[in-house]
């Protein structure tokens, strides 16, 4: 393995994974609890982790787990997820996305209702 994701941001508006990921498959997993946007990890098709916002914190029973999977095809210097709440929506939308070489590929956008 070539690096290792570390969490940028623990707010809860704003939530980032950042690392270098060799190419492969990866789940991106993530709990909202009571419509606010809380822990996160990130896990390869082994199950390795790479980050883990909360390493060894268990989900309630009122939390919703999400897992977002994606593939990277080849070196990613950088991979970036950001998710946000709007105001007075339970929906959160997000944005994955990988950098190499100084540009930016956008990997999946998409919405948790």
């Amino acid at each position: 393995m070539s690096g290792t994701a570390q969490v940028a941001s623990r707010s809860g508006a704003l939530k980032q994974y950042i690392g270098a990921l060799n190419p492969g498959s990866y789940s991106l997993i993530f709990m909202v609890h009571e419509g606010v946007l809380e822990d996160m990890t990130l896990k390869d098709k082994s199950g390795s982790v790479y980050a883990d916002t909360a390493p060894g914190w268990g989900w309630g029973p009122s939390d919703i787990a999400n897992e977002i999977p994606f593939k990277v095809e080849d070196h990613a210097t950088e991979i970036v997820f950001t998710a946000s709440e709007p105001s007075g929506h339970a929906k959160l939308e997000y944005e994955l996305k990988k950098t190499d070489a100084e540009k930016d590929v956008l990997l999946k956008t998409g919405q948790i209702d």
